[in-house]
C-alpha cells in the first residue's frame, strides 16, 4: 500500500532529474492506484487529497510540469483548480480524470487548453501512456522556448482519446479507418460531444499530419443553433 497525502498534509516522491506531477483526488484508492502505475516508470509524484493544498504547491513549485486531476471534488472543483493553473507564470499542462457524466464537461475543457481527459475506471496502462505523452508534449514545448524559436514543434503530441466503453472503441477504429481515404468525412453529434476531438485524431492519423488542421466554429456558417 503507498502512503496517499492525508487532508492535512502532502507525501511527495522526489525523484532526481524527473518532471515533476501533480495528482489531485478526493478519493485515496484513486491516487493510490494512480501513484502505482506511475511508479513503474519512476515519475516524481506530489498526491494531494485537497485542491486547495495541490493549488498552495503549484504556487510554490514552478518546476511541475503536469497536474492530473479529478473533476468532481470538495471545495474546489477541477475546473475552478485548472483555471486558477492557467494564470500561473509557467502553467503546467493538465489531464482531467473524469466520472459522473463529467465527459461532455472535460471535452469543453480540452478547447480551453486542457492536454487530455480520461474516464473513471481507467487502466493504469491507458493512464501512464496520457501521463507520458502530456510530459512529452510539455518537454518538447519548453525545449522550443529555449532554442529561441518560441514556438512548439509542429509534430509534438496532441490530445488523444483514451477510453472503455465499446461504443468508444467503435469510433476510435472508425476515424483511423478514414484517416487513410481522401473521402470527405461527416461528424455528427451535439454541443460538448468531441467532434473536434475525433477530427484531431483523423488529422494525426492521416497523409496530411504534418500540416495545420482548421476547425472552424460552425455556428457562423447556420442560422439555426448547432
Amino acid at each position: 500500500m503507498l502512503p496517499i497525502a492525508n487532508p492535512d498534509s502532502w507525501i511527495i516522491y522526489e525523484y532526481m532529474n524527473l518532471p515533476q506531477i501533480v495528482l489531485v483526488d478526493d478519493e485515496p484508492a484513486i491516487l493510490e492506484l494512480q501513484q502505482a502505475a506511475l511508479g513503474t516508470v519512476d515519475l516524481a509524484v506530489a498526491a494531494f487529497q485537497r485542491p486547495a493544498e495541490a493549488w498552495q504547491y503549484l504556487q510554490q513549485h514552478p518546476e511541475v510540469r503536469l497536474l492530473v486531476t479529478d473533476w468532481e471534488m470538495p471545495e474546489m472543483t477541477g475546473m475552478d483548480l485548472f483555471f486558477k493553473v492557467r494564470g500561473l507564470p509557467r502553467p503546467p499542462r493538465v489531464i482531467f480524470v473524469t466520472g459522473h457524466g463529467s465527459v461532455n464537461r472535460a471535452v469543453q475543457a480540452l478547447s480551453q487548453g486542457a492536454s487530455n481527459f480520461i474516464e473513471k475506471p481507467f487502466l493504469p496502462e491507458a493512464f501512464v501512456e496520457a501521463v507520458l505523452g502530456a510530459l512529452d508534449a510539455a518537454l518538447d514545448e519548453h525545449a522550443a522556448k529555449v532554442q529561441g524559436g518560441g514556438t512548439p514543434r509542429k509534430d509534438a503530441p496532441k490530445s488523444t482519446l483514451l477510453f472503455r466503453s465499446e461504443a468508444m472503441r467503435r469510433v476510435h477504429e472508425q476515424a483511423q479507418a478514414v484517416a487513410n481515404s481522401q473521402s470527405t468525412v461527416l461528424l455528427l453529434g451535439e454541443s460538448g460531444t468531441g467532434k473536434e476531438v475525433v477530427a484531431d485524431l483523423i488529422h494525426q492519423h492521416s497523409a496530411r499530419a504534418g500540416g495545420p488542421i482548421v476547425l472552424p466554429g460552425m455556428k457562423a456558417f447556420c442560422i439555426t443553433p448547432i
